[in-house]
């Protein structure tokens, strides 16, 4: 039977294995070296810096509550925001400001849309302002236009933004989204494809719950597609997001670095040990018969391994010291024992009696010889 088995499986023919045809990984460390990004450059640099000053100015001049919270929503959105925290902060608190003056009118009317007033309800939401619901109060059921698609995108965003003391504002998330939705599903509609990849972007995940610079890589795309695009925001995004992946460039080469110079520093560990131990093995051989050669190794083991031997005992006394104390404190307290017993278990400690721990505990009482078995 054994023959049999080895002539017909010699019989039979090898079949090649196909390559999968791999290509290279790209996070090899010789890889990261060579990324580059023709965008840091000097020339670069300086533009991007008169473009922050333009749009610091443009934030300074810009009047008119909507045409600020679009511009401020705009740099959110495109990932620059952080350059003008400060001009920002000084908008969004004197929105805040007039906002809260409004209320208090008792003769006040519906001066603003369902668009602007939901994005200043989620602007000011998002930085932390206090602001309430019945900022909608007047759009709440029949006054809300379910025709101005961009009012609808903007109040569906808002929505996500409620707490659960905003019963009114939760219950409009059900109906934007079946109002957006249908909007979607309509294959000839004379809206632009901007707002409509906007409303299929925010069905897909609300704005504030994405990662804020994987939106801006999108929504630099999109920006340019408006009719009232503004070139310097547009050409300032772009440069900061290309310094930005210059910086995450660099530190991805300094990990990589960091990481070959120690797989390398290791080798050169594992090669000297290996000489070390071969060293060992052969003055071993040498000294076989050899009294003299015999003691004169023993000697300088045993001065080798005292230093260690002692720091190793010294801890093991600290160590003694620390479980008597977690005993005595454990007297008359169940939890507490409970506990350090299933610890003790865990680590494979024998179980102790915290009756006869000794905190005050110098040297151990029957100190372990690490060099036993060595």
């Amino acid at each position: 039977k054994k023959q049999k088995f080895i002539m017909k499986t010699q019989s039979q023919p090898l079949e090649a294995r196909r390559s999968a045809n791999y290509r290279p990984s790209l996070w090899e460390h010789e890889n990261l070296l060579l990324l580059g990004n023709k965008y840091a450059k000097e020339d670069k640099i300086e533009r991007a810096k008169l473009l922050k000053q333009e749009v610091s100015r443009m934030l300074d001049e810009t009047e008119g509550l909507l045409e600020q919270l679009e511009l401020v929503d705009n740099l959110q959105r495109l990932g620059i925001s952080y350059h003008f925290e400060r001009e920002i902060k000084k908008i969004l608190t004197n929105v805040h400001v007039r906002h809260v003056g409004h209320r208090k009118r008792v003769d006040r009317k519906r001066s603003e849309d369902l668009y602007a007033t939901a994005l200043k309800f989620r602007l000011l939401r998002q930085h932390g302002f206090n602001i309430a619901q019945d900022v909608f109060g007047c759009f709440f059921g029949d006054g809300l236009d379910d025709e101005d698609i961009k009012s609808v995108l903007s109040l569906y965003e808002a929505s996500y933004l409620s707490t659960r003391f905003d019963t009114k504002l939760k219950k409009t998330i059900y109906y934007t989204t079946t109002r957006l939705k249908k909007f979607v599903e309509m294959k000839n509609n004379e809206t632009t494809s901007y707002v409509r990849k906007m409303v299929i972007r925010a069905l897909e995940m609300p704005y504030h719950r994405r990662v804020r610079r994987l939106e801006a890589r999108w929504y630099i795309d999109v920006y340019g597609e408006t009719h009232d695009t503004n070139p310097n925001l547009l050409e300032l995004a772009k440069l900061d997001f290309n310094f930005v992946q210059v910086i995450h460039q660099d530190e991805l080469k300094s990990l990589s670095r960091r990481d070959e110079e120690t797989a390398q520093m290791k080798a050169r560990m594992d090669s000297q040990q290996v000489r070390l131990d071969s060293l060992e093995d052969l003055l071993d051989v040498m000294a076989v018969g050899n009294p003299v050669m015999q003691r004169m190794l023993s000697e300088r083991r045993a001065a080798l391994g005292l230093p260690m031997k002692a720091r190793m005992d010294s801890q093991q006394v600290r160590l003694d010291s620390l479980e008597d104390l977690l005993d005595v404190m454990a007297v008359g307290n169940p939890t507490m024992q409970r506990m350090l017993s299933e610890r003790r278990a865990a680590l494979g400690l024998p179980v102790r009696d915290p009756e006869e721990s000794d905190p005050n505990r110098q040297q151990p009482s029957n100190p372990t010889n690490y060099f036993e078995d060595m």
